[in-house]
């Protein structure tokens, strides 16, 4: 074999070598970005399964927690959920606009007779799992609704892409007669002179809409109404939510409570109501393709600079 040939399976040698360190120094992460997830719901409460139930799920942001284009215009922030309230109240404030907007599901499934529903194939990002409410017996068992970030992690930070979840129910005793419903707004702005003189907000009455009432400081921000219809879901949403403010609506019994938020401002919080099942966003560290694919070329560089100077002294000496 001549020296030629020597110094060209050396050559080949160190570009495979080179590869293979860098693959083995690449995060599993950036393998695993497009698989997909599984998400399998559990509605059971203390041996009652809820079968024939349909679960709808909407993927509201990406795995870098920008808003898609179908939820950017809601005024609600997700960067900086951090405690289990603010999850709670971020995913009634979607639930409602999506509700009243009647924005179409990214899937939707019916609970078995073991009260189970399975999605798979889901893109990584947060999701919304949507409310429901069901009545059994003398009983009315209210599913919150919650957001999760898919794929979920474990306690070391690995990614975990089969999640599974048990929402909890709030249970309360079906009554007769008339009920009376509140919508209360707050404000976290010190009394921002950009607070404007009064708001609209639409009460709709599963899902359609029932009527539109201004809220001001002449009605104290505030405003009631009675049903006897114990048989349906009412939603409230802000229609008009002032420039730079963004909005939560929450839930806290027959009360409807509507926050503004003035960013880095304000004190009024609402008191918190019980705390939901939710799941915080997260985001998983993973290495860029693109600083992977420039490592690379680097390292192929510096191979091709080293094979040329072995290959010069290798003609040297065959001079």
């Amino acid at each position: 074999m001549n020296r030629r040939n020597i110094v060209k399976k050396r050559i080949a040698k160190i570009i495979c070598a080179v590869m293979c360190i860098a693959v083995l120094l690449m995060p599993v992460s950036v393998f695993a970005a497009e698989e997909k997830s599984t998400l399998t719901l559990t509605y059971s409460k203390e041996g009652v399964i809820f079968s024939d139930v349909e679960i709808r799920i909407y993927r509201i942001a990406g795995e870098d927690l920008e808003k898609l284009p179908s939820y950017s215009a809601y005024p609600i922030e997700i960067g900086d959920l951090v405690t289990q309230a603010q999850r709670k109240e971020a995913a009634s404030t979607f639930d409602a606009y999506i509700t009243a907007d009647g924005a179409a599901p990214d899937a939707i499934q019916i609970t078995t007779a073991e009260g189970n529903v399975t999605f798979t194939d889901l893109e990584a990002g947060l999701y919304l799992v949507s409310g429901v409410t069901i009545e059994k017996d003398d009983s009315i068992y209210s599913f919150s609704p919650f957001l999760i970030t898919l794929p979920s992690y474990d306690e070391e930070g690995n990614r975990v892409y089969n999640v599974s979840a048990k929402p909890k129910p709030a249970v309360t005793t079906k009554e007769e007669g008339e009920k009376t419903y509140t919508v209360l707004k707050l404000w976290r702005d010190d009394s921002s002179d950009d607070r404007p003189d009064e708001i609209l907000v639409d009460i709709l009455k599963n899902g359609i809409l029932s009527e539109t009432v201004t809220l001001k400081s002449e009605n104290d921000w505030s405003y009631s109404f009675t049903s006897d219809d114990r048989d349906c879901d009412w939603t409230v949403v802000e229609r008009n939510v002032p420039e730079g403010y963004t909005v939560t609506v929450s839930e806290m019994g027959t009360t409807f409570v509507i926050v503004n938020t003035y960013p880095g401002e304000g004190n009024d919080v609402p008191p918190e109501g019980p705390e939901g099942d939710s799941n915080a966003p997260q985001t998983g560290e993973t290495l860029p393709v693109k600083l992977f694919v420039l490592i690379l070329c680097i390292s192929g560089m510096m191979v091709l600079v080293f094979g040329i100077g072995v290959r010069r002294k290798a003609n040297e000496k065959n001079r």
